[in-house]
């Protein structure tokens, strides 16, 4: 909801399909930003009339959480830096290319992984696996107290 403004601005649809059923130890709030970001650079790269959908899920021993954009892509050349603090190919003024970078250290905080795949016809699905229990439920109480007020 908080970027579809934005979207509608730029004539990108968002679309989602969440079919999580129940609640899981994390902390909402930084996972949150993650998915704002991911969305938010997906709107950036996607062309006036293209799309931007984001999927969860669970696979197995993760919780799933994919945004895919049908938008320019990334280059090879690109690709490696993504996760750099201060990369950004966007122009001066428009990024801090911090956004990934935390997104990655959030995501790492989470015991979890992030990665990126092009998509066969245009865009990339950036694809963030959470374990559904923790190997130190430790690491994320506070998340879980709050993901178990959650209706």
């Amino acid at each position: 909801m908080i970027l579809s403004n934005n979207a509608r601005d730029k004539g990108v649809k968002l679309t989602s399909d969440l079919t999580l059923t129940r609640p899981y130890a994390c902390f909402p709030a930084k996972l949150n930003q993650v998915v704002l970001n991911l969305v938010n650079n997906a709107i950036d790269a996607t062309p006036r009339g293209g799309e931007v959908h984001v999927d969860t899920r669970v696979n197995g021993a993760w919780v799933e959480i994919a945004v895919r954009d049908d938008g320019e892509g990334i280059s090879d050349a690109n690709i490696s830096k993504i996760f750099d603090p201060f990369f950004t190919t966007k122009p001066v003024g428009k990024g801090t290319g911090l956004g990934l970078s935390i997104s990655y250290r959030i995501v790492m905080e989470h015991q979890g992984t992030i990665a990126v795949t092009r998509n066969e016809t245009a865009g990339v699905t950036f694809l963030i696996r959470i374990p559904t229990e923790p190997k130190d439920p430790g690491t994320r109480t506070e998340g879980a107290a709050k993901a178990a007020e959650s209706p």
